[in-house]
């Protein structure tokens, strides 16, 4: 049961840093560090996203690293309430939108579901 709370953890935390990003940190305040992209804010959430998430069950640490980027980019999208473009820099690849949605939060949240279901069959059988 206590693994669980990680799950709990981890969605505060990325909901909080969706906010913080959206509020506090800005893209133009600094230069990319990594991959001309990240820049160090985005390292220190990584940081915060791997101690937030910290559990020993490997399924759930998965998971959980999986979901908190997603929670982060959508609580993100939600407060900025714009209309999601195929340009986006957060359009991890480029690829066209479905249904006006970033693949990649599709398959994040399939990835999600999949994983908090085989940890459901785990426990359960």
């Amino acid at each position: 049961m206590l693994d669980y709370l990680s799950v709990l953890r981890a969605f505060f935390f990325a909901v909080l840093y969706g906010v913080m990003e959206n509020r506090f940190f800005f893209e133009n305040h600094e230069a990319p560090v990594l991959l001309n992209h990240f820049k160090r804010y985005h390292l220190l959430m990584l940081l915060l996203f791997a101690i937030a998430c910290f559990t020993t069950d490997i399924l759930l640490l998965t998971m959980n690293l999986v979901m908190m980027p997603l929670v982060q980019d959508s609580t993100w999208q939600l407060i900025e309430r714009r209309t999601l473009k195929r340009e986006d820099w957060s359009n991890l690849g480029g690829f066209p939108l479905v249904h006006g949605i970033y693949l990649w939060y599709f398959l994040a949240g399939f990835s999600v579901l999949a994983l908090g279901l085989l940890k459901a069959l785990i426990v359960y059988l």
